[in-house]
């Protein structure tokens, strides 16, 4: 097969909407950390949503499984409508609740887990509040286990778009090789 000879052929090499999808899936991680990671990491929430978490693997194993893909507008169309749905969820319904309990489950109004700055309000601390006592302790520490494995997941998700990414650019430069090659031949 000769190379391509017009500039669309050449601007739209096998693997372009590989990366297309890819990048669109790593800007929808960026854009889900943003929203859910710092209540995460405050261990006020164990979020990002299990669905959007589903949806960003389907996406990932399709580009995985598919030779040419369709466009990437199609194939995210699912992952952006659900997670944007969750952000905005999240965002209206759930953050004000997380800012309410914040304010009122401690006097002096600082976040769970930091230390208390000396004076009358430190009376109540997070401790008492979550003491092993009251079923909230235990709710607790589920969140905080259910948040490990959310960041494990989230982790590995990241983790997988990097090897695609990788795998990636050795197609594209296998490809290059291959080009120069078959030109070279029709140049002899």
């Amino acid at each position: 097969a000769p190379p391509p000879r017009g500039g669309s052929e050449r601007g739209n090499p096998p693997l372009a909407r590989h990366a297309d999808i890819l990048a669109a899936v790593e800007t929808r991680l960026s854009l889900l950390n943003m929203t859910f990671m710092k209540y995460v990491d405050t261990n006020l929430c164990c979020f990002i949503p299990g669905k959007v978490i589903d949806e960003i693997y389907r996406v990932l194993r399709y580009v995985n499984s598919t030779r040419a893909p369709q466009r990437a507008h199609e194939v995210l169309q699912e992952l952006r409508d659900i997670s944007s749905m969750a952000m905005e969820y999240f965002d209206e319904k759930i953050v004000p609740i997380l800012k309410k309990k914040l304010t009122g489950s401690d006097v002096s109004g600082r976040l769970l887990g930091t230390p208390p700055v000396p004076g009358p309000s430190t009376t109540l601390t997070a401790v008492q509040l979550f003491s092993k006592q009251t079923p909230a302790r235990h709710e607790l520490c589920k969140l905080q286990q259910q948040v490990k494995t959310q960041g494990l997941n989230v982790t590995t998700v990241r983790r997988e778009l990097a090897d695609f990414r990788v795998k990636f650019q050795e197609q594209q430069k296998q490809l290059q090789d291959q080009d120069q090659k078959i030109l070279e031949q029709n140049q002899t």
